[in-house]
């Protein structure tokens, strides 16, 4: 598989959308509070590859458990099927956009995402992770899941 050619951006669902933020997708498995779909001008909200419920309860954002956050969601992603959906459209769209709704522009989950797709667009990171979860589903298996009722919602 190639790599991803598209860039992978973050920025907080709140601040104004741009046609300069691509392809925009939702990362937070709640959707934010007071935001209206108009405003949000998504073109997918992706529950699945946000941190899991126990995980975003343990971190409560503090700073202090960036590091230990970090891994314990790269773990997470490293079993999560949708983040071969990420790929597919980083092959598919220039820039891609993942949208939180945190407070904190440094303190926010959403660059784990960014930073985990960015260190495996490397294809001899794939080649030699021969059973990796991390390895991106086929389009038949992601239509599968679509079909199959995931929690995914195109907007």
């Amino acid at each position: 598989m190639d790599s991803p050619a598209g860039e992978l951006r973050i920025k907080r669902i709140y601040e104004r959308s741009d046609p300069a933020d691509g392809y925009r997708v939702l990362v937070d498995r709640l959707w934010p509070r007071g935001m209206t779909s108009e405003r949000a001008a998504l073109d997918l909200w992706l529950p699945p590859v946000a941190p899991s419920h126990e995980l975003r309860k343990w971190w409560k954002h503090d700073p202090e458990k960036l590091d230990e956050f970090s891994a314990r969601y790269s773990a997470e992603l490293d079993e999560d099927p949708a983040v071969g959906q990420l790929r597919d459209l980083l092959d598919v769209h220039p820039v891609v956009t993942l949208l939180y709704a945190a407070r904190q522009a440094t303190v926010n989950h959403a660059a784990v995402p960014q930073r985990y797709l960015e260190e495996r667009q490397s294809t001899d990171w794939l080649d030699t992770q021969p059973d990796s979860p991390s390895r991106p589903p086929s389009a038949s298996a992601l239509s599968e899941d679509r079909e199959g009722g995931r929690s995914q919602r195109r907007v």
